[in-house]
């Protein structure tokens, strides 16, 4: 319970509904109706809301990512391929990329090459490969860590992309 006496002038209207009707802390509150990701940017802990972009071929995968990530306050967009994501980049900057390495047209590899050959595609992008097949060993000497920070395995635990994401996020 909160130790703080009741004030509902002092609170934004979501924590007086909230506390006055439910009785639990505020902090409880903003978590439960907003999810983490979003007190964090209530609090003003993102400078403004972080793009993520979910590149895989697999629509159970982009849909089961979107909506936890959604959940947590980003903006998610998704890629199917390659070639989708590095469209999406050309447009605009500042993402991070949770990039699977093995799909159809064009695979992760092929886009890490792609955005090391180009800097303004690289610029403000952070990337995560996600893959079952390669040692990560292998894959964190293929690439600069700058360019990839994070390779996760699949099969990832879910809490692991979240802190993943809001950490370069950050």
């Amino acid at each position: 319970m909160d130790e703080k006496p009741y004030r509902a002038a002092q609170m934004p209207a979501y924590e007086h509904l909230a506390h006055g009707l439910l009785r639990i802390s505020l902090k409880q509150t903003r978590e439960t109706l907003f999810g983490l990701g979003a007190v964090l940017l209530l609090e003003g802990r993102f400078p403004g809301v972080a793009k993520v972009l979910i590149v895989d071929d697999d629509r159970d995968i982009c849909t089961l990512l979107s909506e936890l990530l959604e959940e947590e306050g980003f903006e998610v967009h998704t890629a199917r391929n390659g070639q989708e994501a590095l469209e999406i980049l050309t447009r605009e900057p500042g993402w991070v990329i949770l990039l699977d390495l093995c799909m159809p047209q064009m695979d992760g590899c092929e886009v890490l090459r792609q955005l090391q050959r180009n800097p303004d595609l690289q610029k403000n992008n952070r990337v995560v490969l996600m893959t079952a097949s390669m040692s990560f060993t292998r894959l964190r000497l293929s690439f600069p860590v700058e360019l990839v920070p994070r390779v996760l395995p699949k099969p990832f635990e879910l809490d692991e992309v979240v802190g993943v994401v809001q950490h370069l996020a950050s």
